[in-house]
């Protein structure tokens, strides 16, 4: 679930290491499953957990190397934005333009006026935090999806003269039980919209371009030079599987709760 936010390796383990409780053993913290029996003698060490993780984090990039070319993708195109000093931008299904800029602060030291007492503060630069840039871009471009759906979903309702009660948060919906069926054929129908070939992707790296070209001149080889005359390459949108969106969105199913 949290590999579309860019979750670390340790991310999974501090996820993993709700489901243990830290125990010590001949002075050695370990940590025991919590649902082994109260007499179990099974222990690892974070090391392990974090060893687990590990395996967790590469078997699914080994087993959807698209994903791992999508993220290496958008971490590519922010790490360009980045050092041409232009924030993120891109235009969702919807029509709605994002902007993504972490700016990087300096820490100062001040002292004073009514004491002796010197204090640290953290002050804005022109610059942006490129890890933050990188780690971001592909949770926010998610969550700005998920709001593109929804909006797309409540202007088909609108345009079919349908009026339900509805209630969204992220990608969860809620409506009465008599508009269930309704609402889960309208999200579908709105998923296909947005993912049903490759324009999704095409489009994104389209937006990138024309931010790109909209202050500095590309070049033939698919370059781009900076202020300081660095060249950099800009990188190549990855193609989709040819996957059956309408077959698996058919055969997807919604929780009730």
């Amino acid at each position: 679930m949290t590999i579309p936010y860019n979750v670390s390796k340790t991310g999974i383990m501090d996820q993993l290491i709700q489901y243990f409780e830290w125990v010590k053993i001949d002075n050695t913290n370990l940590l025991k499953p919590k649902w082994h029996p109260e007499d179990s003698k099974i222990y690892i060490t974070k090391k392990e957990l974090y060893a687990l993780a590990d395996l967790i984090h590469n078997t699914l990039y080994d087993n959807h190397p698209k994903l791992k070319a999508f993220v290496e993708y958008l971490e590519d195109m922010a790490g360009v934005f980045q050092k041409l000093g232009l924030p993120l931008t891109w235009v969702t299904p919807s029509g709605l333009t994002v902007k993504q800029n972490y700016v990087a602060y300096k820490t100062i030291r001040v002292k004073a006026n009514f004491n002796d007492n010197k204090y640290t503060i953290k002050v804005p630069t022109d610059k942006t935090q490129l890890s933050k840039q990188k780690a971001g871009f592909m949770p926010n471009l998610v969550h700005s999806m998920d709001a593109a759906n929804i909006f797309l979903m409540i202007d088909f309702l609108i345009k079919q003269n349908k009026y339900i009660n509805i209630f969204t948060v992220h990608d969860c919906f809620a409506t009465s039980p008599y508009f269930i069926e309704n609402i889960n054929s309208i999200v579908r129908y709105a998923f296909l919209l947005i993912y049903s070939d490759n324009k999704y992707i095409d489009n994104l790296h389209k937006h990138c371009i024309e931010n790109i070209s909209s202050t500095y001149t590309i070049n033939e080889d698919n370059t781009v030079t900076n202020s300081l005359d660095q060249r950099f390459r800009i990188p190549t949108p990855p193609k989709c599987e040819d996957l059956n969106l309408r077959e698996i969105l058919e055969k997807a199913i919604y929780f009730i709760h």
